[in-house]
């Protein structure tokens, strides 16, 4: 299955070796994201370990000259805040 992790513009070089080191098969990067080859068990690992990437897009359709794309949401990766924890600003 076909993945595009999202990222910061900047830090596409940093994903690539963290998918690869992960285990997926990266193939392409461009400006804010890395397309990537992984089943859905290793995609379901990146959503869970990953420090650079924003959000994980599984790619349902494409058609055949790359402009239409059809993406399924996988997950949206936020910063690790424990439950129940309120982050206040000081007075």
């Amino acid at each position: 299955m076909q993945f595009i992790a999202l990222t910061s513009i900047g830090i596409e070089n940093l994903l690539v070796e963290e998918l690869t080191e992960l285990g997926a098969e990266v193939s392409k990067q461009t400006v804010g994201s890395v397309r990537f080859e992984a089943d859905s068990l290793l995609a379901q690992k990146i959503c869970l370990s990953s420090r650079f990437a924003t959000r994980i897009l599984m790619l349902i359709e494409e058609t055949s000259s790359g402009r239409k794309r059809r993406l399924l949401f996988l997950c949206e990766i936020r910063s690790a805040t424990p439950s129940g924890v309120e982050i206040r600003q000081p007075l």
